[in-house]
């Protein structure tokens, strides 16, 4: 019985101590929209690679300082993404911002 609540015990701190790591910084995308899958934001870079950007409720997407759905995104649009790697793999989109088109 003392083996067990031990146990127990040491698995609660393990879950406190994965709560306690800090936030994963987030690196920043320059593209422009390629096209959007179920849930996914594509996004073709300068060198012409495509790249994939999970999008949820979580995520917020701006033009200028107004908020606006990621749906209202065009194909060709410029976009910053600001992004993260979930911890299985994936990537997931946590702001975009479409981008002023140079003058």
């Amino acid at each position: 019985m003392r083996t067990v609540a031990l146990v127990f015990l040491l698995l609660a701190g393990l879950g406190k101590a994965k709560e306690q790591l800090p936030p994963q910084p987030l690196a920043t995308f320059h593209g422009t929209v390629a096209g959007m899958e179920k849930r996914v934001l594509l996004v073709k870079d300068g060198e012409g690679n495509t790249l994939q950007f999970e999008y949820s409720r979580k995520t917020r997407c701006y033009d200028g300082s107004k908020e606006i759905k990621v749906s209202e995104l065009r194909e060709g649009d410029p976009v910053e993404v600001e992004a993260r790697r979930t911890l299985d793999g994936r990537v997931e989109a946590v702001t975009v911002r479409r981008a002023r088109a140079p003058n």
